[in-house]
């Protein structure tokens, strides 16, 4: 997620400058631009889009741990429709990956009860909305408290495993 806000310009992370036509590329790219385009491209098919999926997101966390599995799938696609929003395919190809290959660890690391469920679907909610906004810096905010929070329960657990 944190390399999704990097890609579409929202870290707060200094660039290396780069020389040549990467360089022409980059000047054309600013983080404001990206961000611009980013938003531009958050036209109603893909904001109705993501909304769509919070509501069946939301259907599976009322239901409990019995739709987990759904969810979790949900959740996926909620992130990958945000990496097409922010228009940088190398990311996309990135996180495509990391969700194809996490689900292993899911059960070992995270219990995604219904505790963790409702803390990941209004993470999900403030993002979407913050995205529909047009808020960068929110989005942002919110999408390295999630990373955090969930990176901080697998380790919990992880640690809990070798006592």
């Amino acid at each position: 997620m944190i390399r999704y806000l990097e890609s579409s310009g929202i870290s707060d992370r200094p660039k290396k400058k780069q020389k040549g036509s990467l360089s022409n590329w980059r000047k054309g790219n600013s983080r404001n631009s990206r961000s611009e385009k980013a938003r531009g491209k958050n036209s109603n098919d893909h904001i109705q889009k993501l909304n769509d999926l919070l509501e069946e997101a939301r259907k599976c966390v009322e239901q409990g741990r019995s739709r987990r599995d759904q969810f979790i799938e949900i959740d996926k696609q909620i992130h990958m429709n945000l990496a097409q929003i922010a228009g940088n395919p190398i990311y996309t190809s990135i996180l495509h990956s990391i969700h194809e290959n996490i689900h292993r660890y899911y059960e070992r690391f995270l219990s995604m009860e219904e505790r963790e469920l409702e803390e990941n679907y209004q993470d999900l909610c403030n993002i979407v909305r913050t995205v529909e906004d047009g808020n960068a810096g929110e989005a942002r905010k919110f999408a390295q408290e999630h990373v955090q929070r969930f990176n901080r329960y697998m380790k919990k657990r992880e640690q809990n495993e070798g006592d």
